[in-house]
């Protein structure tokens, strides 16, 4: 009887779930549906599971099947409403946990939840931030400098990006040098580089007493340092303002010298969770400009895959050999999907083996050249992103806002940005190297076949690329807009107690399926 083989794959999912074998209960539960397509707790649990593996877009559309069978069930809306808070689209979340109150309205943890989806909500509208820094203090423009390399890289790109935000209400400075250990590169100061305020310094090394004599000078409220880890200088500055940096990356022994800081703007998760408790930190979720990168008319998306490679440096960190190779064996297959290969370095930097197939293969342009912001990202319609390691991973976000879903590393801080099968898809990590350098993070080498198949994949659902273009500029405009961030950074200059206003990452007290706190909690429908 079909009801008693679905009952058998139920149970022996669950045997499964216990054994922490997560694909094979997913496959059961899979078995117990087919068998038995109107199993409610099939549904159910198979949302449970997809949730634990982070697959949210599974889960969803399994709650909502599990839903239309059963529209009575105020735990399985406030469970939907849970999903869509864990992925932070919040107006859905609230929306369900309503509805969950609406079928059982004692219902303690869909109230509970609500409750916290509407304090997220009022502490991401932008004017709450411009109503606590006008309570806080008076609203006159600051004097803001920034301390930073300044030429073709990302960590430049970020500083100038903030600065040119930052500039549209308040006067900004930025004390520019070269980028020391980088070959020493000659400072750009033409045309996309050129803005007011500028002082350039020929060398890496700045001695304090040039920097604080730059920052009385100019009568600065606050200098934004990006990266700095020249204690010196920290102290120096911190003698003549306030001093924030913005941070990407993380060195253990920076540990003692982390609390100088007024305050520390961590822009992802990975890097805040390390830094929270030493320092006075804040997640900031870093965002880009979204006047400057977004989506244009009259972008010709003539190519199938867009991959920004930059310099090719650090044992090509943006896994540009991988692209090339795992573009080769989909170009097998589908006879109309190209490549476009922006560099900043000549071809033959590139392994042999990759050389050859980039000259041998008419589907792939291999395009050199330096370009200012928005980039070449129209170019294409999907974001090819393997990085090994990534500080904030700013072409993802630049992409993303450009409209192009990602197919990204699923390791932080790709994973935070990119949502499996809602803006993009997520690369098995095939392994991970320790760096040398200190850095805290390792750097994590994707699947090249699994990355190849994720190519393969979205190439041909033209109708999953272009949802998944919409929740990508969607996904940037709503949670990573700069102008946003900006409102929180000035508040955290403005306020006595710069702690006060910002927003926490620290794990939320939201529930998941019928608990009130934690994963591990989760509990299935047995029947």
């Amino acid at each position: 009887m079909p009801i008693a083989t679905a009952q058998k794959y139920l149970d022996e999912a669950e045997l499964f779930m216990e054994n922490g074998l997560c694909e094979e209960a997913i496959e059961a539960y899979k078995n117990a549906i087919e068998t038995d397509p109107s199993f409610i707790s099939a549904y159910y649990n198979l949302a449970v599971i997809y949730h634990r593996t982070q697959q949210f877009y599974y889960a969803i559309t399994c709650l909502k099947k599990a839903i239309e069978l059963d529209p009575g069930d105020a735990s399985a809306f406030n469970n939907l409403g849970v999903l869509y808070f864990t992925i932070n689209v919040f107006d859905e979340a609230k929306k369900y946990f309503e509805k969950s109150l609406s079928i059982e309205p004692d219902y303690k943890e869909a109230k509970n939840n609500l409750e916290k989806v509407q304090r997220k909500l009022q502490m991401i509208q932008p004017q709450s931030f411009k109503q606590s820094a006008e309570a806080g203090s008076n609203n006159k423009r600051l004097k803001i400098g920034f301390v930073s390399i300044w030429f073709e890289r990302g960590q430049s790109y970020v500083t100038k990006t903030l600065r040119d935000v930052i500039a549209k209400n308040h006067e900004t400075f930025v004390f520019a040098r070269t980028g020391g250990v980088f070959g020493q590169p000659k400072l750009e100061v033409q045309g996309h580089w050129d803005i007011p305020n500028l002082t350039t310094h020929p060398d890496y090394q700045i001695s304090p007493d040039v920097l604080t004599g730059w920052i009385q000078d100019n009568n600065l409220d606050m200098v934004i340092f990006n990266e700095e880890y020249d204690w010196n200088l920290v102290m120096a500055a911190k003698a003549s303002a306030k001093i924030l940096t913005y941070l990407d990356y993380y060195k253990e022994d920076w540990k003692p010298y982390m609390s100088l800081y007024d305050a520390v703007l961590c822009s992802t998760k990975r890097t805040f969770n390390l830094v929270n408790g030493i320092c006075n930190a804040h997640y900031i979720g870093w965002g880009i400009d979204t006047d400057l990168f977004k989506p244009r008319d009259d972008g010709d998306g003539k190519y199938t895959f867009f991959h920004n490679a930059g310099w090719l440096g650090i044992n090509y960190r943006k896994m540009t050999p991988a692209v090339i190779l795992a573009f080769e064996a989909v170009s097998r297959h589908l006879s109309d999907a190209t490549l476009f290969v922006h560099a900043q370095t000549e071809l033959e930097k590139l392994p042999p083996e990759v050389v050859n197939i980039v000259n041998n293969n008419p589907r792939i342009t291999y395009h050199i050249a330096t370009v200012p912001a928005p980039g070449l990202y129209h170019k294409g319609r999907i974001l090819v992103f393997p990085s090994k390691l990534e500080g904030l991973g700013l072409p993802l976000l630049e992409g993303m806002a450009c409209g192009l879903p990602a197919i990204a590393t699923d390791a932080p801080p790709m994973n935070e940005f990119v949502r499996n099968d809602c803006n993009g898809l997520l690369v098995k990590v095939a392994e991970r190297v320790a760096r040398g350098d200190g850095i805290s993070f390792p750097e994590e080498i994707v699947d090249v076949n699994d990355l190849a198949f994720k190519m393969h994949f979205l190439a041909k659902n033209p109708e999953l690329i272009h949802k998944m273009q919409q929740n990508a500029r969607n996904g940037i405009n709503t949670y990573y807009d700069l102008n946003k961030r900006v409102n929180e950074i000035i508040h955290i200059v403005r306020s006595e107690h710069p702690h006060i206003g910002t927003i926490s990452v620290s794990k939320p007290n939201i529930p998941t399926f019928h608990t009130a706190l934690k994963d591990e909690d989760i509990i299935c429908k047995c029947n």
